[in-house]
């Protein structure tokens, strides 16, 4: 378990002196690519690069974005380093890397559509890669905000067929989101697809 309240996190590019007023860790990278607004810095606190940033890697020991310990006994360290070297930390987590990778998404436009392989087709075919399950948790929404996630087709011709045809609202779950709203995904690989 990381204690959050404990250990504040900040990215190597992205100096953060405090936890913000929603107690969120602080961001190991920054995206512009989503965003339209400044509301990382401004509601959440964090030091983020000029224009308008829409995800923040809050939690995360991933080689592209590895959060830095800042402040008390482990101040300097990445918390990669801390999963290999101090897993008394963590509970005793016999996982070979940190499994978690949070996020906070500030985003103004659809996302991309992805499909995401489960631990053993990512180890196969993504270099060893682990799978991706999601799960959100949204703080705010606009009133008719919704989420795209999982899809509907049956087999892979039916799913080639949608695509092509950009089917999209037959092929996609959409499911309206309000704040507070728990949403959890699991990542799934199915051969026939």
């Amino acid at each position: 378990m990381v204690r959050t309240g404990r250990l504040a996190l900040k990215g190597r590019n992205h100096g953060i002196r405090q936890h913000s007023r929603h107690h969120v860790p602080k961001a190991g990278l920054c995206r512009e690519d989503l965003g339209r607004t400044r509301k990382l810095e401004t509601e959440f606190g964090y030091e983020i690069p000029d224009g308008l940033v829409g995800e923040c890697w809050s939690i995360s020991a991933h080689p592209n974005g590895d959060c830095v310990i800042e402040g008390g006994a482990w101040n300097g360290r990445y918390l990669s380093d801390l999963w290999t070297n101090e897993p008394q930390l963590f509970g005793g987590a016999k996982d070979d890397r940190f499994p978690l990778l949070i996020k906070i998404l500030d985003a103004h436009d659809y996302l991309s559509v992805q499909v995401h392989p489960d631990d053993a087709y990512a180890s196969e075919h993504e270099n060893g890669s682990l799978g991706k399950s999601e799960c959100w948790y949204i703080l705010e929404a606009d009133p008719d905000a919704r989420i795209m996630i999982g899809q509907k087709a049956h087999d892979r011709d039916e799913l080639a067929a949608m695509v092509r045809e950009h089917r999209w609202s037959e092929l996609l779950n959409e499911i309206p989101i309000h704040g507070g709203r728990l949403l959890r995904h699991q990542s799934w690989y199915r051969s026939q697809l």
